[in-house]
């Protein structure tokens, strides 16, 4: 519960050197702790669920043209924590099955 309400609050989690040490620290738990409950309740790895937070959180900020509009696709991806825009658009990919830019098509937003 505690890792799921930094995940959705913390604005850390949009930095580029968020890591699972800093998520334990937040939680006031230990990281070996932290990746279990991880693995064992979202059947995944941390790295996993970061990037599934942090596409959420694009898709949300590609559709928010009023905040947003003024970012390219690779500002997008720097705002919420990843380092390239080429593993932001796998990532995005992976996760959405689309493209970030035929995501914002699709949306209209484009």
């Amino acid at each position: 519960e505690r890792i799921c309400k930094v995940m959705e609050t913390s604005p850390e989690v949009y930095g580029e050197s968020f890591t699972i040490n800093r998520l334990a620290e937040l939680v006031d738990s230990n990281r070996n702790y932290v990746s279990q409950v991880i693995n064992d309740r979202k059947q995944c790895n941390f790295n996993a669920m970061l990037n599934d937070y942090r596409i959420k959180e694009a898709c949300r900020r590609l559709l928010d043209t009023e905040q947003y509009g003024g970012y390219t696709i690779e500002g997008i991806a720097r705002s919420v924590g990843f380092k390239s825009r080429t593993n932001f658009a796998a990532v995005f990919k992976d996760i959405t099955g689309l493209t970030p830019s035929a995501f914002q098509k699709m949306s209209g937003q484009q």
